[in-house]
This record gives structure tokens, C-alpha cells and sequence, in this order.
């Protein structure tokens, strides 16, 4: 569902095989958490969520992403140190072969490792609510390899490029707190 998209109860209900009673009380909750919002005398839509929210959502996952790799750091064992090691250099071949599917695989994979490595549970249900930032950052790197291959026939102009990224994190942000996902660890 698209961010300020109107929720009707009758045909959610009916697409999703629920009773309304049901759905309502799921509406509720949704409220709640932030990613319905309720219009007075209009129902239910899906919240928007604003650049400025979006960017700062990137932020708070850079954080907890740093402090995952800190706890990691200090009690990586040697078998895990390895484990990482070729990881990384997976990653490099991925790079080396122009495969940003592969890449964007293999550090997803990174960065649930380190989430595993770290134990820290609280940070990495969090990132679950964000994971679709992951695949935003596949296709930014997408672009800007892109850009940088084709540059001698294509100009891409930094407005351009600016909007495409922001449209990118505002999508992948949007679908992350509509659609959370649970933990894989």
C-alpha cells in the first residue's frame, strides 16, 4: 500500500478475508505503531512519512549498525574473524564482476552476521523494522555505478540524482515501516 493511500475498511476486509470488526481492531493498532493514521470524518490512511523522518531513520540505523559492529568487535571469536574475512572478499569479487545483486546479498548477510556476532537483540529488531533500506542502498550504489560508467555518454544532471536518492530512502523507509519484517536471527 502507498504512503496517504485510504484505507476502506469494507474492501480490506473483503481482500483480506477478515471480518470488519477485525480489521478495525487491526487499524487500531496499526494507529498505535505509528504507520496508519486516522482522519477525522475521512477513515484511515497510510501514514506519509517525510523526508526529514526518513533521514533521520537512516540515521538512527547507522547508529545501531555501528554499535552492533563495536560489540561485535569485542567478542568476534577467530572461527567468526575468518567466517567475516571471506565474506569480504566475496564482496570484492562481487565488485570485480559488476553484480550488485550479488553484492547487495552478501551484505545483507554481513550485516546480519555482525548483528548475530554482537548479541545485540534490541538493536537488531530495530533494524528488522528498517530492512528495506538495504535494498535502497543497493540501487543508489546501482545509479551511481551507473552514472560513473556511462558518464562519456550520459549526463545526469546533480538534481537529478539528489531527487532519485531522496525518492529511493523515502520509498525504502515507507515500505519498511508498512511492511516490518520479524528477525532472521
Amino acid at each position: 500500500m502507498a504512503p496517504g493511500q485510504r484505507l476502506v475498511e469494507e474492501e480490506l476486509a473483503g481482500m483480506l478475508a477478515v471480518t470488519r470488526a477485525s480489521l478495525r481492531a487491526a487499524l487500531f493498532d496499526l494507529t498505535a505503531e505509528g504507520l496508519v493514521e486516522r482522519v477525522p470524518n475521512r477513515g484511515a490512511r497510510v501514514r506519509v512519512v517525510t523526508a526529514e523522518e526518513a533521514v533521520a531513520i537512516t540515521e538512527c540505523r547507522m547508529a545501531l549498525e555501528a554499535l552492533c559492529a563495536v560489540k561485535a568487535a569485542q567478542c568476534i571469536t577467530d572461527d567468526e574473524a575468518a567466517q567475516l574475512r571471506e565474506l569480504g572478499e566475496n564482496l570484492k569479487r562481487a565488485v570485480a564482476d559488476g553484480n550488485p545483486l550479488r553484492y547487495s546479498e552478501l551484505n545483507r548477510e554481513l550485516h546480519r552476521r555482525i548483528g548475530v556476532i554482537s548479541e545485540q537483540h534490541v538493536a537488531i529488531g530495530l533494524l528488522d523494522r528498517l530492512h528495506f533500506l538495504h535494498f535502497a542502498l543497493a540501487a543508489i550504489l546501482g545509479f551511481v555505478g551507473g552514472k560513473m560508467l556511462f558518464a562519456k555518454w550520459i549526463n545526469v544532471p546533480v538534481a537529478v540524482s539528489l531527487a532519485f536518492i531522496l525518492l529511493v530512502v523515502l520509498a525504502a523507509t515507507a515500505a519498511s515501516l508498512i511492511s516490518p519484517r520479524t528477525s532472521q536471527i
